[in-house]
């Protein structure tokens, strides 16, 4: 009976793949023009009800009530529960408390959101800020789909090498990059990735520079966009000087949204790492400076922290960490200073 509904499945599929909507890259269908549709998606108040879940079940539930792309790496454990509070969330402050939970991280890219592990997460991120040429299609394969054949719909072809063996859920994918839909398919387990590295990529004029020069002191701008680009200054800094923009970029579209969030949002979160690395993290996704006092040794710094957060916003965790290593916290000005206790 399975091996009759794998067929059956099978047989629809090219019917499913004939809906796609092609288009030749345009002024209009950019990449800075595909991130805008992206992060105003993100940017609107999501109200649905995804405590007790999984983690796929979620990410489902928000791609088909807002119409967002996502992708859910293989890395990723899909049968998660998630414990996530109805509150005045946006739909980017639900899939970040998602990727948290599930110890992974996430970032908004050509139009679609990644959640895996960082490495991959990084990497895939670094090498899509910008594209070639665009050609969005709309893409959907029924459950059960192998991913030889699931890159065979979005390309358009037989493939000339083998993927792995496995079973796929159901996936459907509106306005999505041809390319970067076959290479999210041809995903790898592992990747190295270059974090330290700096990219480019155009972004409207406006508020970037304080939220990246928070992660980044050595961002830059390297002058105006072409009339070729919807944004008007590129950016050269790292992937979280990029990850750092896109997230200012979305909390100031929902600031704009009657019924956005007007508070920190809070996470539950497992702490198992050195106070130094965790703070640093912390920081970074506050859109803030870490800074230490002279006077607090590397030892300090590197001491192991192991707690469990609950309902707490980032700044409140991260005076959790530095009560763990005797220190205190002290946020002004988008700067996190850590100084001895008093």
């Amino acid at each position: 009976m399975i091996r009759l509904a794998r067929l059956i499945l099978l047989a629809i599929t090219p019917l499913l793949a004939c809906d796609f909507a092609s288009a030749q890259a345009t002024a209009k269908n950019s990449v800075a023009s595909i991130d805008t549709k992206l992060m105003r998606q993100l940017a609107t108040p999501f109200q649905g009800l995804i405590s007790g879940l999984t983690i796929r079940q979620a990410c489902d539930s928000i791609a088909q009530s807002t119409q967002t792309n996502y992708w859910l790496h293989p890395s990723v454990d899909p049968s998660q529960i998630i414990e996530i509070p109805q509150d005045n969330w946006s739909v980017w402050d639900v899939l970040e408390k998602i990727s948290d939970q599930a110890e992974a991280e996430i970032f908004p890219v050509a139009g679609v959101v990644i959640i895996g592990k960082q490495p991959w997460v990084d990497q895939f991120a670094k090498e899509h800020l910008s594209l070639a040429k665009i050609e969005l299609i709309n893409v959907e394969w029924p459950a059960l789909t192998t991913p030889q054949e699931a890159w065979e719909i979005v390309a358009k072809k037989k493939s000339d090498f083998q993927l792995s063996h496995d079973l796929w859920p159901a996936v459907q994918w509106k306005s999505i990059d041809r390319q970067v839909a076959m290479d999210l398919v041809n995903c790898r387990q592992e990747i190295a990735s270059d974090a330290a590295a700096s990219t480019q990529c155009f972004y409207p004029t406006g508020l970037w520079t304080d939220a990246v020069k928070s992660v980044d002191p050595n961002a830059k701008e390297t002058g105006p966009s072409s009339g070729k680009k919807l944004g008007s200054r590129s950016i050269e800094t790292t992937i979280e000087g990029h990850r750092a923009i896109r997230k200012a970029w979305i909390q100031a579209l929902a600031a704009k949204v009657e019924g956005a969030p007007k508070f920190s949002p809070k996470f539950s979160i497992r702490v198992t790492s050195r106070a130094s690395d965790v703070l640093q993290k912390l920081s970074a996704k506050n859109g803030c400076k870490l800074q230490w006092d002279p006077a607090i040794d590397q030892t300090t710094k590197d001491k192991p922290v192991s707690f469990e957060a609950k309902d707490a916003t980032l700044e409140e965790i991260g005076h959790m960490v530095v009560q763990r290593i005797d220190l205190e916290l002290k946020v002004q000005n988008q700067i996190w200073l850590i100084v001895p206790t008093q």
